[in-house]
């Protein structure tokens, strides 16, 4: 069965020219917290995605069932969704998505990475707590 995506948590495709923008949210966000960015590049005339990351956008426990690699298949996923109707590709991210876009640009070829306050260093004594 289909998951139910939350009203305002789908994903978004926005056509322009043949350079890519390809925006991912952070964790427990959506497509919808990147609209903003996507709606001013998509304004520059550029083709801007924002997919909807693993367990995100629909109930609290689809979360459950993700884990960080599912996160990064999404992303691999959409850049080479993007691809394939463009020719130059830049990758950005927010928190979390800023962390997966930074292990995207160390495997895959992009043109350019913004990393949006990644997590790199977890120094809190509880993510011991974290499974």
């Amino acid at each position: 069965m289909e998951k139910k995506i939350l009203p305002g948590a789908e994903p978004i495709f926005i056509n322009g020219n043949g350079t890519g923008i390809l925006l991912i949210h952070g964790f427990t966000g959506s497509p919808y917290e990147m609209k903003p960015l996507a709606d001013r590049f998509a304004a520059k005339g550029y083709t801007v995605s924002v997919p909807l990351l693993c367990g995100h956008g629909t109930k609290p426990e689809d979360m459950l069932k993700c884990k960080w690699y599912d996160w990064f298949i999404n992303v691999k996923e959409a850049l080479f969704a993007l691809r394939k109707t463009c020719k130059t590709v830049y990758v950005a991210g927010l928190s979390m998505g800023g962390s997966l876009v930074l292990h995207l640009s160390a495997h895959y070829q992009v043109e350019g990475v913004i990393a949006l306050a990644p997590g790199l260093i977890l120094l809190d004594k509880r993510v011991g707590l974290i499974k």
